[in-house]
């Protein structure tokens, strides 16, 4: 993913995500994204991530507006 200009173009770019999803739904598709959409490519991460590094995460990327 990209965010603000950095990193790579292999998924979406996330600067703007907040416009378009609310914490809940980006915690959602962190935990388990083929649940949300079943042509996700992401892999899930509920199981590698910790639930307060996966809150942590969604709501930075919700801020990003």
């Amino acid at each position: 993913h990209r965010l603000q200009g950095k990193g790579e173009d292999v998924g979406p770019d996330l600067s703007q995500i907040g416009n378009f999803r609310e914490t809940t739904w980006i915690r959602a598709y962190i935990e388990n994204p083929s649940k949300l959409n079943p042509d996700a490519a992401m892999p899930e991460f509920g199981a590698t991530l910790s639930p307060e590094d996966i809150e942590t995460l969604a709501r930075y990327l919700a801020s990003k507006k």
